[in-house]
Parts: C-alpha cells; sequence; structure tokens
C-alpha cells in the first residue's frame, strides 16, 4: 500500500534555452501526466521557454527569472520594464536575485498582480522583510536556519 504523504511545491528550472520546444513540452506533458499542476512553477531565465511551457499548458505555473549579470548590473536591470518583460511571456512569478528586489520593485510588481520570489537568500533578516513586502517565497541554500529562525519569531 502507497503512503500518502504532504504535497510539497515542486519548482523546475531550466539552465539553457529550449530546443525547438521539445524538452518544454515533455516537461508539460510529464506534469500533465502525474497531475501535478497545482504544484509546479516551472521557471527560466530564457523568457521564450516560460512563454513556451505556458503557449503549451497554460494551467502550468511559470516564473520568469531575473539576475544582475555584470553586462546588465542591478541598477540598469531595475530601470528595465520586468513587468512588461514576465507580462509578455505570461508568467505567473517573477523571480528576483535578492539584490534585485528592493521594496519599490517588489511593490510595483504585487500591483501587477505578478507574485513574487526571491533567491538566494541566506540570511534570517530577510524573512521580515519578505513578510513586509508581501514577497511570496524566498529560496534558499540552508532551510533549516532560515526554518529556525522564522520560528523562534514567530514564537516571540
Amino acid at each position: 500500500m502507497r503512503r500518502r504523504t504532504r504535497s510539497l511545491p515542486l519548482r523546475a528550472q531550466f539552465r539553457m534555452g529550449g530546443d525547438g520546444e521539445r524538452l518544454e513540452a515533455e516537461v508539460a506533458g510529464a506534469i500533465r501526466k502525474h497531475a501535478i499542476a497545482e504544484r509546479v512553477v516551472v521557471s527560466s531565465f530564457n523568457l521564450l521557454v516560460v512563454q513556451a511551457v505556458k503557449a503549451i499548458g497554460s494551467a502550468i505555473r511559470t516564473a520568469a527569472l531575473f539576475e544582475p549579470r555584470v553586462s546588465l548590473p542591478a541598477t540598469l536591470v531595475r530601470r528595465i520594464k520586468l513587468v512588461e518583460l514576465a507580462k509578455v511571456c505570461e508568467a505567473d512569478e517573477i523571480c528576483l536575485h535578492h539584490t534585485l528586489a528592493s521594496r519599490r520593485l517588489t511593490e510595483q510588481l504585487r500591483k501587477s498582480q505578478l507574485e513574487v520570489v526571491v533567491w538566494t537568500v541566506d540570511s534570517p533578516e530577510w524573512i521580515e522583510r519578505a513578510r513586509s513586502r508581501g514577497v511570496k517565497a524566498l529560496i534558499t541554500n540552508d532551510p533549516a536556519i532560515m526554518l529556525r529562525d522564522r520560528n523562534t519569531r514567530a514564537a516571540i
């Protein structure tokens, strides 16, 4: 007999460009086959991949990933219309590198009905910051320390 386990959210990140939508179609097909669309978010820095997954399976949640780069520093990224980029590829969420997640930008994203996820956050101070900014989730390398701090703060 198969034991029931709690349904945990899953995040699938495409780390490379699409292969003529073949990989995107395979991932979308697997999500449909296993009936897990309600708990999966497919994300990528390549917004064409995000758009392709959404076109293949409109019920699949998608996220547009953004990071600062040497060729595109954080100050410049903030000026780019991230909301417009995410909307064009039909993303449900925007995943921001923590250096991009300013109060002003997270507020702008929330007002446009996009959920905000911040990565990679390894400092417990981010827990309160995320709550005050309406951030949906934090991605961390050290969940144990973040959970311990969150639970300690909640008990106070």
